[in-house]
């Protein structure tokens, strides 16, 4: 699903009025209509609801919304900001309240401190028609609405957000506890720094119709965007098809990582895995991991020698690996000589960040998938998520690698300056093993002939789904990176491979 900025979607607006032979304001109520439905679907009729209305179309919206809520006999009320001038579509919709019951007030902090705890407030102040600058009046009247404990609805954008950015320190915006976003989903929604105030986010389907349009290139990774992308298995099938993966890595203690990409490998439809593991970690692998091939170093406690890496339809490499001196020219070795995709993980990506130098010589489309912490590292550290996500995207241009930011929506951050962000996962998978998990996957889906950024973004939505059907299962708490394996045949049959 393609994400639109605030420009894109006006221009969807224009071009579904052109296209439909309609008027500004009939999709207004149409928007406003939607709305109604999710708010009596989902809240019901037992809330008395105030409206806060600011001069422009969001306004306008929120006025025809109050009118939609009288006619279901809801008690309704408006606090409009007051303004010298209001949108025409804002003036129709006035105009067509005036004619109702609905009690119409002056929006400021006297009145806002008069609405009783029940009542659902819903924001209809700026939406997408929000200015960087904000009046002290403006910023007084938002603070006490947050200062209020009621249930708040945002429409399309809570007042005071900025859709493609997170907020500047020190603005204040509005804290909605859900907000009613129109026909694509918001760029700010996917940073925690917005998150407290976007709360719950649902998109309204407004019927909108867009243009080829180029630039702003963001994405919503969904279930018919991986179905889309997944290629059926034929009948005459053998494993040589679907590729030898090789898994580098483990230390002295670390076998478990190397036990958990292995398996989700395996799990992910590549044909063989072989391990490429120091001496201490063979026993633990091939007890536990029967299908899986090894291959031991000579260093006894650590992964060290070096291999001729041809053969191998993708190569993933850093899980529990440590940092060795020895280790570390393991790496320099496949980046220097893989001639297939290169999955680097873990402690591949901490050598990454104290040998700088060999990011110019990662072979292209290489995949990176650092956390938050070990992307501080390669590129230094960020003063906030929107910034770090902003160098993920440029470490992904510069050395024209894959770049995999982990976390709540995970980022998969391509050389062409596109950005692919996750619909699946939850918190629970903030657990020790997840990533290793993940790398087997991307690199399960290298080895059958996926293009690299295909693999990533195939791969980050199943390893997410693969926790949300184990968090089912364990609860988030109790959810361990080998219940994501178990899972993971489940999301194979939803997803009908």
């Amino acid at each position: 699903m393609k994400l639109l900025d605030t420009q894109q979607i006006r221009n969807a607006d224009q071009f579904t009025i052109e296209q439909e032979g309609i008027q500004s304001a009939d999709l207004m109520e149409r928007a406003a209509q939607a709305c109604n439905n999710w708010i009596i679907n989902n809240l019901g009729y037992q809330f008395p609801f105030v409206v806060l209305c600011g001069p422009g179309n969001n306004g306008g919206d929120g006025l025809a919304i109050a009118r939609l809520l009288s006619f279901s006999g809801i008690s309704v009320t408006v606090l409009q900001l007051e303004s010298e001038k209001y949108s025409k579509d804002h003036q129709i919709n006035s105009e067509r309240l005036s004619k109702t019951s609905v009690n119409i007030g002056i929006l400021n902090t006297e009145s806002i401190s008069k609405i009783e705890p029940e009542a659902v407030i819903i924001d209809a102040l700026f939406g997408t028609g929000f200015q960087h600058k904000t009046s002290t009046t403006i910023d007084e009247i938002i603070l006490h609405i947050n200062r209020k404990t009621n249930f708040k609805v945002a429409i399309d954008l809570p007042s005071g957000l900025q859709g493609e950015s997170i907020p500047e320190q020190g603005k204040h915006v509005l804290k909605a506890s859900v907000t009613l976003c129109f026909h694509k989903p918001r760029l700010a929604f996917f940073f925690p720094e917005s998150a407290q105030f976007v709360g719950q986010w649902e998109i309204i389907d407004i019927g909108l119709k867009e243009e080829n349009s180029s630039g702003f290139e963001r994405f919503l990774i969904t279930v018919n965007d991986v179905k889309s992308m997944l290629q059926p298995r034929p009948k005459f099938s053998h494993k040589g098809i679907y590729g030898h993966t090789l898994l580098a890595g483990g230390s002295m203690g670390m076998a478990g990582s190397m036990i958990l990409s292995s398996k989700a490998a395996l799990r992910s439809g590549t044909g063989k895995v072989t391990a490429y593991i120091p001496k201490v970690c063979v026993n633990p692998i091939q007890t536990t991991i029967p299908e899986a091939m090894c291959i031991a170093s000579t260093g006894e406690n650590y992964l060290d020698g070096s291999f001729n890496p041809d053969g191998f339809q993708s190569i993933a490499f850093g899980m529990g690996a440590g940092k060795n001196d020895e280790t570390a020219k393991v790496l320099k070795s496949l980046i220097q000589n893989a001639k297939c995709p290169l999955v680097i993980d873990a402690d591949g990506l901490n050598i990454l960040a104290e040998n700088p130098t060999w990011l110019a010589f990662l072979p292209a489309f290489t995949i990176l998938t650092p956390h938050p912490g070990e992307l501080d590292r390669m590129v230094g550290k960020s003063e906030n998520t929107f910034e770090r996500w902003n160098k993920a995207m440029q470490l992904s241009m510069k050395t024209n690698a894959i770049v995999v930011l982990k976390g709540a929506h995970t980022a998969v951050c391509l050389p062409n300056g596109s950005c692919w962000f996750n619909a699946s996962g939850n918190p629970g998978m903030a657990t020790a093993g997840s990533g290793d998990v993940l790398s087997g996957i991307i690199a399960a889906f290298c080895a059958q002939g996926y293009p690299p950024e295909k693999a990533a973004i195939i791969g980050v939505f199943v390893h997410g789904k693969a926790g949300d059907l184990a968090a089912e299962q364990h609860g988030m708490n109790g959810l361990i990176a080998s219940d994501m394996i178990d899972q993971l045949g489940k999301v194979w049959i939803e997803l009908g491979s």
